[in-house]
């Protein structure tokens, strides 16, 4: 079986270390249950060359004339999607990225237009929150992807929070909600126009309502309270007749 230019095995300390290339820049991998390699970027002391390394090929893509971004299946660890790294995907007409994984990872004072997040995890640890704030964003799948909060190892729940909110001050417009799950996760002063499947039932994210929808309810209002007059009316004139 001949090997993958595009993957290397690499040795440091005594450890193989797997490296993917895409988009022309190296990039620390993981293979996935399939045995499939895609980038695994984390921050933590590495963070600055990580962040660096995405602005860059950022850059290089729209110099490129590249109008899609794939980012499926990648998995980000403990970085900032902010104000210096999501003006850079303004070029794309598409951005991938369904069934990647996102562990303590923040969307932060941005906007974020076209995007597909379908299938995708975004999840944190304990009291680390899913942060999400002050952002736009415009024309997003978010179907099917999992919002969790993992358990670690030595972590009490029953503790309270540093923070309950993880969806904060953002707006969403004419996205995609259908089928997405919440487990514990809160948003407050949030704004969502003309969104699709908002998930209402567990009270996490809420649609606010459209003048037309306002309308709608008005008039169903009118009719149920018409409806108890008739049957009021109806009920008194037979009462009337008995005593007739």
């Amino acid at each position: 079986m001949k090997q993958d230019e595009n993957i290397r095995e690499v040795e440091e300390d005594g450890e193989i270390r797997l490296f993917v290339k895409k988009y022309d820049m190296w990039w620390p991998a993981s293979k996935n249950k399939e045995g499939e390699v895609f980038p695994d970027l984390r921050g933590e002391e590495g963070y600055k060359s990580t962040h660096d390394n995405l602005k860059k090929m950022l850059t290089s893509l729209e110099k490129s004339g590249t109008k899609e971004i794939d980012f499926s299946h990648w998995s980000f660890s403990d970085l900032n999607f902010d104000e210096e790294i999501l003006p850079l995907m303004k070029f794309a007409d598409k951005i991938d990225f369904s069934g990647a994984e996102f562990l303590r990872i923040s969307f932060d004072s941005g906007q974020l237009e076209n995007a597909d997040f379908l299938g995708a995890e975004i999840s944190s640890v304990c009291f680390t929150d899913i942060d999400i704030r002050d952002c736009i964003f415009d024309k997003t799948n978010l179907g099917e992807t999992y919002f969790t909060r993992i358990n670690a190892h030595n972590c009490n729940f029953d503790q309270p929070r540093f923070s309950e909110n993880d969806i904060i001050r953002s707006t969403f417009t004419a996205c995609r909600f259908k089928d997405v799950q919440l487990d514990e996760i809160k948003s407050v002063g949030n704004t969502f126009i003309k969104c699709k499947y908002i998930n209402t039932d567990k009270e996490k994210l809420t649609s606010k309502p459209s003048v037309l929808g306002k309308l709608n309810s008005f008039k169903d209002k009118l009719a149920s309270m018409q409806n108890k007059n008739q049957d009021i009316a109806q009920k008194q004139h037979q009462h009337t007749d008995v005593q007739r």
